[in-house]
């Protein structure tokens, strides 16, 4: 039998495999995503850090104080019913996301409402490089530790903020 043949007899057989199997590859690439302008569900867009005194800084000195807000929108606004806690740790350099804890929390924050709060970084800081921010804001529960909700909406958060190191 020439090739040719032998070829043209497996074709009507091989669109019937390849069909499903694209189906099952296919369903794969959609994108589980939501666009980033569409705010569908409660979530916390950025925070802003700023050292007492010095406006504009995000970086605090040892013994400074930090101001740190956050900002959380939900689709039907900005939302009112939240609870939050946060632990402030030294912190390892990293190169993206969250950095870990090289001790235990220096400082542990909560409270209600959008999640505004100050914190010192400690006067003694190693070689930490930078202070980690883990937490949770919770829409509609309390938090249950410093990462889940014990009701409601859990949004889990962290940001890294640099110590500056004497003159900037």
């Amino acid at each position: 039998m020439k090739l040719r043949e032998q070829l043209g007899q497996l074709t009507p057989g091989l669109g019937l495999l390849i069909a499903p199997l694209a189906l099952v590859f296919g369903a794969g690439c959609e994108d589980p995503l939501a666009l980033p302008q569409a705010i569908e569900n409660p979530r916390v867009l950025g925070a802003r850090a700023e050292v007492q005194g010095r406006t504009g800084e995000a970086w605090g000195e040892p013994g400074e104080t930090l101001d740190v807000s956050w900002l959380v929108v939900a689709p039907d606004g900005e939302p009112t019913d939240l609870a939050w806690r946060f632990e402030a740790c030294l912190a390892a350099p990293v190169n993206a996301g969250p950095s870990e804890c090289v001790g235990s929390p220096f400082d542990t924050l909560s409270g209600q409402g959008l999640p505004t709060f100050a914190f010192s970084v400690p006067t003694q800081t190693g070689d930490a490089p930078q202070v980690a921010l883990h937490g949770v804001v919770c829409r509609g529960g309390s938090p249950s530790g410093a990462e889940s909700c014990d009701a409601g909406d859990t949004l889990p958060v962290g940001i890294n903020l640099g110590i500056a190191q004497g003159e900037l």
